[in-house]
């Protein structure tokens, strides 16, 4: 069982497995525990085996959890308006968005400054599996963004 994980909207395109992405967020809350659940090691005995590539091992449990879920928003002309104003992070509504989504590993994150000198984060994420919303989380008022459950999206093959 995966541990709830935080959901980032994607606006431009979907994330498919096996790909390394960056996105940039001015939400300084999200940037912090973002650091948080990146530097947090687990111990080795709580571990996950995601089966898609059979070398592929990953630690994660309720401390600490380097993933994320992406997922594509339904409608991205009306978000992408609304996500000027409030930025990435703020999304608490998780109906906007695509039931299938990728989980995806924090590889880095890098504080920067704009050139009018606002504060930014420029994240490196590498999807690792396909998932699927299970249910959402009750999310305090001051959270930085909308946490949820997700499960392993098994995909059938035809033979």
């Amino acid at each position: 069982m995966i541990p709830p994980v935080y959901v980032i909207p994607l606006t431009v395109r979907p994330l498919l497995p096996g790909v390394a992405a960056p996105f940039t967020t001015t939400n300084a809350q999200l940037i912090q525990a973002l650091q948080q659940r990146k530097a947090y090691v687990p111990p080795l005995s709580h571990t996950l085996c995601v089966c898609r590539s059979r070398s592929l091992l990953t630690r994660v449990n309720s401390k600490g959890n380097p993933y994320l879920g992406m997922f594509f928003v339904k409608n991205p002309e009306a978000y992408e308006q609304r996500s000027k104003r409030i930025g990435v992070g703020e999304l608490k509504d998780l109906s906007q968005l695509h039931t299938v989504g990728t989980l995806a590993r924090i590889e880095s994150i890098n504080r920067l400054q704009s050139g009018d000198g606002t504060p930014f984060a420029s994240i490196l994420v590498t999807s690792v599996a396909r998932i699927r919303l299970t249910g959402e989380m009750p999310t305090a008022e001051d959270a930085p963004v909308a946490e949820a459950m997700v499960e392993l999206f098994k995909v059938s093959r035809c033979t």
